[in-house]
């Protein structure tokens, strides 16, 4: 199975990039993965050259990501794809928050299976007033961001 990861990668400092590296080095034990490509962001000067099954492909705060991450995917062609999240995990800015958190939704509509892993979600968002107060899947979100973004969850589980 070849999986590609988005992530942000050490030496970035950028948020979970030490989750991600530590994600990666569980899916590389694993005998089922038999390739794995991280797409990471880009880093100024690097200190010492990525490993070979890294790409640095996007910017924090480019509104680009999306995609320039969906350009890597199709060149790729992966079995499935795995993001590795947070709210500002692409930009401090709305703009580039917003365009990075729909590229999982992107991806998948692109035909690839995908799967997010969604950081710190419980420490900013109010599921029951976001419309998550159930975990039936046909649990949808109201207000006016549900007219734009479709969610469709079957569950979500918190680690406290």
């Amino acid at each position: 199975m070849h999986i590609a990861l988005i992530s942000a990668y050490p030496p970035s400092r950028g948020s979970l990039n030490e989750y991600g590296y530590h994600l990666t080095q569980t899916f590389r034990r694993k005998p089922e993965v038999t390739r794995l490509t991280v797409l990471a962001d880009r880093i100024d000067s690097p200190a010492e050259p990525d490993p070979f099954y890294v790409r640095r492909v996007w910017h924090f705060n480019d509104p680009r990501n999306a995609a320039l991450i969906l350009k890597e995917l199709r060149r790729l062609k992966p079995d499935v794809v795995l993001f590795n999240l947070q709210f500002a995990s692409f930009g401090d800015g709305r703009v580039p928050a917003a365009l990075g958190l729909i590229t999982p939704m992107l991806a998948r509509r692109s035909g690839f299976p995908t799967i997010t892993l969604l950081h710190n979600l419980f420490e900013t968002v109010d599921l029951e007033k976001a419309g998550f107060g159930e975990t039936s899947c046909s649990t949808q979100p109201r207000g006016p961001p549900a007219r734009y973004l479709r969610v469709r969850c079957c569950r979500v589980i918190s680690w406290r």
